[in-house]
């Protein structure tokens, strides 16, 4: 058996092969990756705005009475979470801090690029997330795994717009 590394880099098919010993994202599961409580993996998201997301196991429940089709699951966070092509933690700063003055340059075109008047970033709401975590990498698949046009609903999920009704 081979050693396994000290460090795990994961690509998705977009970035294949910029650095290496890398593994492609789509071929490796978590449970073969993280192997012990308190493992920490650490993520690069959208590699323009440069996200980075610490994910620990916290615990291994084994011969759980929980369906396979609940996990998946968050357990509790904070905030309203990224907001796509905004420029990063920076970006979501300048972007958080506009919509709290409701006014100015920034905040209208903020306000225009969201379709929205206003937006709580301090909002986290667990069974919204949890929806989106069943829903939101399906819709990546298609869109870059298997080249296809998201749907008006997949949009939707994307973009919140199902809570805005």
């Amino acid at each position: 058996m081979l050693p396994l590394p000290d460090e795990w880099n994961f690509s998705s098919p977009l970035t294949e092969g910029e650095r290496p010993e890398e593994f492609d994202a789509a071929e490796i599961k978590l449970r073969n990756a993280l192997f012990d409580e308190g493992d920490l993996a650490m993520f690069t998201y959208d590699f323009g705005d440069d996200w980075q997301i610490a994910l620990r196991v916290e615990e291994i429940i084994r011969n759980s009475s929980i369906p396979a089709t609940d996990l998946p699951k968050v357990l509790d966070g904070e905030g309203y979470g990224i907001i796509e092509n905004c420029g990063g933690a920076y970006g979501l700063k300048k972007l958080a801090a506009a919509f709290k003055r409701k006014r100015g340059p920034q905040y209208e075109e903020f306000r225009e690029w969201l379709g929205v008047d206003s937006l709580d970033m301090t909002a986290f709401d667990i069974a919204d997330m949890n929806y989106r975590l069943k829903k939101v990498p399906a819709i990546y698949r298609k869109i870059y795994e298997n080249h296809q046009a998201p749907s008006r609903r997949s949009v939707a999920i994307l973009t919140r717009e199902y809570l805005k009704k």
